[in-house]
């Protein structure tokens, strides 16, 4: 059901709240996923598999999950297998909101469907590098401008990801 909450000043109404009420249903599953790689270069494929199963981890077969990748209008549905898995293929893709060409974190949102008025959603994230070449500019004191360039490097990038050391925009360390 629903209610209005409104907050009234000298008879003036101020703001007003429509609060929704309904039974709390709890998630049916936990959603996971693996991916090949942790970093990817921009019109590469990432390789998904997405894992459906019971609290009891219990593989479920036959849950619709349907893609909503940042930045792409495209949708793709998997179906979990016997083993509760699921494949998809996601291609790293440009930043839309620029990041001056520096590495960034794409994601893509792995959600139930079926007649539930309840989705339970996954959120696959990885490292894209919009360039395997990275350059930067420092203005000096005297009004001189050093640029400098670094080559990417994967292996750096995936080796500080394991170790969680990675900030949002990735700085300079995991370049050659």
């Amino acid at each position: 059901g629903t209610t209005t909450i409104n907050l009234y000043l000298n008879g003036e109404l101020l703001r007003e709240s429509y609060v929704y009420f309904r039974e709390y249903s709890k998630d049916k599953y936990i959603l996971t996923y693996e991916t090949d790689r942790l970093a990817y270069f921009l019109g590469e494929e990432a390789k998904v598999t997405l894992f459906a199963e019971t609290f009891d981890q219990n593989p479920v077969e036959g849950i619709n999950l349907r893609s909503s990748e940042t930045g792409s209008s495209e949708t793709v549905i998997v179906t979990t297998d016997k083993q509760g898995a699921a494949d998809a293929t996601i291609t790293a893709a440009r930043n839309q909101y620029g990041g001056a060409g520096r590495p960034y974190y794409m994601s893509a949102a792995f959600s139930t469907v079926g007649n539930d008025e309840v989705s339970q959603t996954v959120y696959v994230s990885f490292l894209v590098f919009q360039s395997n070449i990275l350059i930067e500019h420092e203005t000096n004191k005297d009004g001189s401008v050093t640029i400098s360039s670094f080559e990417a490097s994967r292996e750096k990038a995936e080796r500080e990801l394991k170790q969680s050391k990675i900030s949002y925009y990735s700085d300079k360390d995991i370049y050659t």
